[in-house]
C-alpha cells in the first residue's frame, strides 16, 4: 500500500520525524508534493529548510523551482528515446521476442537549490 501523495501527508510525516528524540538533519521525499509538505512543517516550527533541515523532493516540478526546493529530476527525454528504441526493436525483429526487452537504467539528476 502506497503513501498518499500530497502536502498534508508530507507535513504529517515531517512532524513525526521532527518529534523524534534525535530528529533528522535531512528529509528525502518520494515527490515534490510530499517535500513541500515537509517544508511547510519545518517552517511552521521556526526552522529553515536547507539550513536547519535539508529537504529534497522528486520530479523537479515547476513549483520546486519557484520555491527553491532541491529535487531529483527524471530524464524524461532519455526515457522516451529508450522506449522508442525498444519498441522499434520489437517491431522490426524477424521473430517475435520470447520475453520483454532488457530493462534500461537511466540516471536521474539532482537539482540542488536552497532547501538542500
Amino acid at each position: 500500500m502506497g503513501v498518499p501523495d500530497g502536502l498534508g501527508t508530507g507535513r504529517e510525516a515531517a512532524a513525526a520525524l521532527l518529534d523524534l528524540p534525535s530528529p533528522p538533519t535531512a528529509i528525502v521525499c518520494a515527490s515534490d508534493s510530499l517535500a513541500l509538505g515537509a517544508w511547510t512543517e519545518i517552517t511552521a516550527r521556526g526552522l529553515r529548510p536547507g539550513v536547519d533541515v535539508a529537504v529534497v523532493g522528486f520530479d523537479d516540478s515547476p513549483t520546486a523551482a519557484v520555491v527553491g526546493l532541491s529535487s531529483v529530476a527524471q530524464p524524461f527525454d532519455e526515457a522516451a528515446a529508450a522506449c522508442l528504441r525498444m519498441l522499434q526493436e520489437v517491431l522490426t525483429a524477424p521473430v517475435p521476442p520470447a520475453g520483454p526487452p532488457a530493462p534500461v537504467l537511466l540516471s536521474p539528476r539532482l537539482v540542488v537549490r536552497a532547501s538542500g
